[in-house]
Order: structure tokens, then sequence, then C-alpha cells
């Protein structure tokens, strides 16, 4: 979203866009860290080790991996004003063009040809 805003697209210029972006993402996030956190509670009263290191061993893995990815393929983050956002674009747009004229020959679709459609 940053990167968007940052080179002037809107999210209406891509090819997909996710129908509760960007706040399906922030409660994703929420819901994920708040199950994360609240998971291993009964660790904690009385505290007992063994546990607590069963029950959060995944947060420590998570960024020993990511970190160990990033070293070992020494990847880097992109700056928001390099991200590529228009590649295969246009290859999308001509696709949906030909899909539309392709509907457009058909003519008009009854009621029960969309409802199969959707199944």
């Amino acid at each position: 979203m940053k990167a968007l805003k940052v080179q002037g697209y809107s999210r209406d210029d891509l090819p997909y866009k996710a129908p509760f972006q960007p706040w399906g993402a922030h409660f994703a996030l929420i819901a994920t860290s708040f199950i994360t956190f609240f998971k291993g509670y009964d660790t904690f009263i009385p505290f007992k080790t063994d546990t607590f290191i069963t029950a959060y061993i995944a947060v420590p893995t998570f960024f020993v991996l990511w970190a160990s990815y990033k070293f070992k393929n020494k990847t880097k983050i992109i700056p928001l004003e390099q991200v590529d956002l228009i590649s295969g674009k246009r290859e999308i747009d001509e696709e949906e063009e030909q899909f539309l004229a392709e509907q457009a020959k058909r003519g008009p679709r009854t009621r029960w040809q969309r409802i199969w459609d959707s199944l």
C-alpha cells in the first residue's frame, strides 16, 4: 500500500484488489498476534519453563529462520520507490479485453447461466 502511494498509483489501477484491504491485513495481524500471545497463558500462573518454551518456541524460530534466509540469500528490503508494481500488467489487461470481447459476442447471460457459472 505504501509503495502504491509513493509511486502515485491507486488501488483501482491494480488488476486485482482484495475486498477488505487494508483493513483485512490489519485484522489478520492483530488476530494472529493476539492468538500467539495468549495461546500459552496458562504457563504464567504458575510459571512453568517447559510449557512456556513449548508454547512460545515458534516466535523466536520464525525470526531466526527469516534472518537466516535473508543472510544466506543476501536479499534486501526493496525501497518503496523501486517496488515493481506494473510488471505483467499489460498482458493481464490484454487478456481481460479479449475475455470481455468474447463475452460481448455471446450476448446477455440468463439468470440460470449466471448461477451455473458461479457454481
